[in-house]
């Protein structure tokens, strides 16, 4: 038991005072103030001893569950070692079988992706029971870590024989648990051999994978006619039977436990989207006029199942992190056939009575057979002449069965006709996988060709069954200008799901998304340009759709003022672009923290070279939001008058009447003084000045004057026009015509009319107008002509 220095020193400087002063139960009585002084050492003392004692027990309590544990552990670890050794003996042997099987598939990528999905399995099988046996090694290590601090502590014992019993308790303890840890190293140790081995294999497989299938393609599979070829082929045979049980132990569901599984996700999956349809169906019944309701209840019972099949069987093939491939196949196909189904579904939308079969379904029993070809993939002279067998039943067909009426099924069937005779060809020249590949390209190609067309043409039909006035009308033209992004999504998913199909596509996909390429210090991939270039696209389609949505609401409503349309679609467009150039940066690999350094250089740049530049910028903002100038104002600056076209961040655009285009910076609007002729109103008041002879009759040529002025058709009279005698002039007696016109633009051709019919009506009645003129008065005098003057002198 250890005590602390101030119950230390207390008990010291007890045992003095007893020495000094030795206590006589007879004669001395201690005092009161004594026993107040020793009590709150005798408390102390007590506090660290429970302290000591809560410490000590917790230390046995440890140590014995310590011991417990390892004790446990050592009954079960015979028990748990032979199951787990006996598990990875047979994922080795499997292991085993599996790499022998692709040495010998060397250079056939479809059984190579097989195991390689074979040995992605074996190496989650060994991870799952390699977990556990992991989890408790490192349990064990934690409490040999705990039985280390245990041991240090041991010192604390007063007890000479709880020690020892502490201390025999804790050497067993550490000895179980080192011989725990050894027994489970040894038995862990061939599992992390053989996953290493599984993971270095798969990794060199995905790696040269994309390079084979390249080889797959390209090279020639055999000519049918070569003779010395067929024997090998047959003699080849007899490891086909091994292939289709790889292909069905990796593709397809193993056990009754996985079918099970994998149909009551597929149910389920169906299910929803058929729930999915019903409602959109109710939907389309309270909401759509009543002459679209039949297109979309065709689409819901025709495409669209196929389309919820697939989606249905691709669900299902996934599993636990594992991919069922013959199940995600099948659901390909079904998203195949019903994309076909869903482009002549849309295209054909108003006229829903027409035949459910699109006209395009002869290009889909060729892919299938291309697809079950190139899957199963037998050898290469039976997929040579099964190839040759499939082209020339479809040529055969193709020339008796009559083409669609409709000119771009039409087209499209046109076009695989002459497909068909060139894959024949290539097929006949011994390329028949690459013939097989151009055919499934090609048919990718028109049905998403066919897809976009029929989105097109569904959004024409929208468009004209919409309302053109109130808040249906914005909608209209919003959907209007979602079509492309719906379109570019169609054709992406489509190319996708195409390449899916495709045996090696996933692989072809994963390598060119890898591809890179490096400019300065950046390094680009792929997905980092496709990224950059999705991310354009969409800011590009969102600023056409948001002005568009803001155009549509300002022309429908009428408290909205248009003048405010144009600064929120400038900050709308701004704002957009820098969130993109933003994105960009960040996909290139560009460090957004180092921007505050660029800040800090482009403020010293904008402070001495960019000043007018953000001057300009800064004004643009304040004239667009005080609303001095609008579009279509008439403004005069600078002696020159125009009317806005439009504001710009950084300059005004001025139309002259001379139909020039004058480009005022907005630094002039706030920095100087300018004339806005119609910033209340479009309507004016102009003046027409005359000047009459002396001798006139003023009240007659004034009523003259207001009487034309009334009977124009252009001037108001509210206000009145009149007219003012302002000046009796030098040469004639000005009066002053004012009237208002309703337009700024009607404002000239309206003065120089009334100024005609004044000259006219004035000429008539013989009311003169006057001009400036001078009257010289010349007296005849002799003594200026002989050069005299008037009081006799010489000149």
């Amino acid at each position: 038991m250890r005590l602390s220095a101030a119950s230390a020193a207390a008990l010291f400087l007890a045992c003095l005072l007893c020495l000094a002063f030795p206590a006589r139960s007879d004669e001395m009585e201690i005092p009161p103030e004594s026993l107040a002084a020793e009590q709150p050492v005798q408390d102390q003392d007590i506090a660290v001893r429970e302290a000591l004692d809560s410490l000590l027990d917790a230390q046995r309590a440890q140590l014995t569950e310590i011991f417990t544990l390892s004790q446990n552990m050592g009954r079960n670890i015979n028990a748990m070692t032979g199951a787990f050794r006996k598990n990875i003996t047979l994922l080795q042997q499997e292991f085993q079988k599996v790499s022998a099987l692709s040495q010998t598939a060397a250079g056939n990528p479809a059984l190579l992706s097989f195991l390689t999905e074979q040995l992605q399995r074996i190496l989650e099988k060994i991870n799952t029971h390699l977990a556990p046996v992991l989890s408790d090694m490192e349990t064990l290590r934690q409490k040999k870590l705990a039985l280390d601090i245990l041991e240090k502590s041991l010192s604390s014992y007063a007890d000479p024989e709880e020690h020892k019993r502490m201390e025999s308790l804790l050497r067993n303890a550490s000895r179980n648990i080192s011989i725990l840890l050894e027994r489970m190293e040894s038995a862990a140790a061939p599992a992390r051999e053989i996953a290493e081995k599984a993971e270095q294999s798969v990794n060199a497989l995905k790696l040269s994978m994309p390079s084979m299938w390249k080889d797959y393609y390209l090279e020639s599979s055999g000519h049918f006619y070569d003779l010395a070829e067929w024997g090998q082929d047959i003699r080849a045979m007899a490891s086909f039977r091994d292939t289709l049980s790889v292909h069905a132990s990796t593709a397809l569901p193993s056990s009754l436990r996985d079918w099970l599984t994998a149909l009551a996700r597929m149910a389920s999956a169906f299910v929803l989207l058929l729930l999915a349809a019903w409602t959109l169906r109710g939907a389309a019944r309270r909401s759509l006029p009543a002459g679209a309701r039949p297109g979309v209840e065709r689409v819901l019972r025709n495409s669209y199942l196929w389309i919820a099949l697939g989606i249905s069987l691709h669900f299902s093939a996934w599993a636990d992190g594992r991919l069922f491939q013959m199940l995600a196949s099948a659901g390909t196909m079904f998203l195949c056939w019903g994309e076909l189904a869903l482009a002549w579904d849309l295209f054909d939308m108003d006229r829903p009575e027409r035949r459910l079969l699109t006209p395009l379904w002869p290009l889909f029993p060729p892919l299938i057979a291309g697809m079950l070809l190139l899957i199963f993939d037998p050898f290469p002279h039976f997929i040579c002449v099964a190839w040759l067998v499939v082209q020339v039943i479809d040529l055969w067909r193709a020339h008796r069965r009559p083409l669609p009426p409709e000119t771009p099924q039409r087209a499209a069937l046109r076009l695989h006709h002459w497909q068909r005779w060139i894959t024949l060809i290539i097929s006949l020249a011994g390329y028949a996988r690459l013939s097989i590949l151009i055919n499934m390209f090609l048919t990718a190609c028109l049905s998403t060709a066919m897809l976009c067309l029929a989105i097109v043409r569904v959004n024409k039909l929208i468009e004209s069954r919409m309302p053109q006035s109130g808040m249906p009308a914005v909608m209209a033209s919003l959907a209007a200008a979602l079509i492309l992004p719906l379109v570019f999504l169609a054709v992406l998913s489509a190319t996708v799901l195409w390449m899916l199909a495709y045996p090696g596509g996933g692989f072809v996909l994963q390598h060119v998304a890898s591809l890179g390429f490096s400019v300065g210090g950046f390094s680009l991939n792929a997905m980092q340009v496709l990224s950059i270039l999705i991310a354009f696209y969409l800011a590009k389609t969102l600023i056409a759709v948001g002005n568009t949505f803001m155009a549509g609401m300002s022309s429908q409503f009428s408290s909205l003022p248009p003048t405010l349309l144009l600064p929120f679609q400038t900050i709308y467009r701004y704002l957009l672009w820098a969130l993109f150039g933003l994105y960009a940066l960040k996909a290139l690999g560009f460090n957004l923290s180092s921007l505050s350094m660029i800040a800090g250089g482009l403020s010293v740049g904008i402070g001495i070279g960019l000043q007018n530049v953000v001057q300009n910028f800064t004004s643009g903002l304040l004239v667009i939001f005080s609303r001095s100038i609008r579009e279509g104002d008439v403004v005069e600056t600078g002696g020159v008058l125009g009317v806005v076209k439009k504001i710009n961040i950084r300059s005004t655009v001025l139309q002259t009447y001379d139909n020039a285009t004058i480009f005022v910076p907005n630094s002039s609007f706030l920095g100087g003084t300018f004339t806005n002729w119609t910033h209340n109103n479009r309507r004016v008041r102009k003046e027409v000045t005359v000047g009459v002879a002396y001798g006139s009759d003023v009240r007659e040529c004034m009523e003259i004057m207001l009487g034309i002025a009334r009977q124009h058709p252009k001037v108001l009279l509210r206000p009145e026009p009149s007219v003012l005698f302002t000046e009796f002039g030098a040469s004639s007696l000005d009066l002053r015509l004012l009237f208002w016109v309703r337009d700024y633009d009607d404002s000239l051709s309206a003065a120089s009319d009334i100024r005609l019919k004044i000259n006219d009506a004035f000429a008539e009645k013989g009311i003169e107008i006057s001009f400036p003129q001078v009257d010289v008065h010349m007296r005849d005098d002799s003594r200026l002509l002989l050069g005299k003057a008037p009081d006799g002198s010489g000149c």
